[in-house]
């Protein structure tokens, strides 16, 4: 993906972030291949919806219920040629997510 090196340390700080958010502490250099992989993964997503609409010449409207980052990721991939539409706030998200991390601890 073209400026992928470029925004690799763009990733890397908005996983350190999210994981902060959810108070877990992460070394930025242990978390660089994961961090490569989970971009590829929703980048190679959005470049595949893309790809879609592109061939079938239809609209196409992606709606998310994950976390903002996948959403971003997801556009990045598909050089930001989608309606991404995400149906509840950022707020909304990390609140589910810090709950939903509470539950797996007990």
């Amino acid at each position: 993906m073209p400026g992928f090196q470029a925004q690799l340390p763009e990733i890397i700080a908005g996983e350190v972030e999210y994981f902060q958010q959810i108070e877990i502490k992460v070394d930025p250099n242990e978390i660089k291949d994961s961090s490569i992989r989970y971009f590829g993964m929703y980048a190679g997503e959005g470049k595949t919806i893309k790809d879609i609409k592109d061939n079938d010449q239809q609209g196409v409207v992606l709606v998310n219920f994950e976390e903002f980052r996948v959403a971003k990721t997801i556009l990045a991939g598909a050089q930001g040629q989608l309606s991404v539409i995400t149906p509840i706030s950022d707020q909304e998200m990390t609140a589910y997510y810090k709950w939903k991390n509470e539950i797996q601890k007990k």
